[in-house]
């Protein structure tokens, strides 16, 4: 099985998730802006598709499907960007970061701060 997770950050600063396992949308998360996580142990819990993570629940999205939800949290034409993948097959994890992209939020996620912010 492959895993991917894509992570979005929308100009406001709000931070999603969209797991996806061999390419079909398992789990849309949002929120992570607001959590105090250490970067290691965020990464290797997204390589795992945040196992502990509540289930989709189309009532949280005024009814939207989980493959709209998806949609709707990656769209790059209102202002969303891709920050970063990370990836798992059955041998070996992968992290791709877009720092160039991201905001505040996004570099204080993955540890990207610099010192002066």
């Amino acid at each position: 099985m492959y895993r991917e997770v894509n992570f979005f950050e929308d100009n406001g600063g709000g931070l999603s998730a969209v797991v996806k396992e061999n390419d079909k949308v398992v789990k849309v998360l949002t929120g992570f802006e607001y959590g105090n996580f250490n970067t290691g142990d965020f990464i290797d819990d997204a390589a795992n598709g945040f196992p502990n993570a509540d289930e989709f629940d189309p009532n949280d999205w005024n009814g939207l499907t989980l493959e709209k939800a998806a949609e709707e949290v990656s769209n790059h034409c209102i202002g969303i960007d891709l920050i970063a993948t990370v990836g798992r097959n059955c041998r070996s994890k992968s992290v791709t970061l877009y720092p160039d992209d991201m905001g505040y939020a996004g570099r204080k996620l993955f540890g990207l701060l610099r010192e002066e912010e």
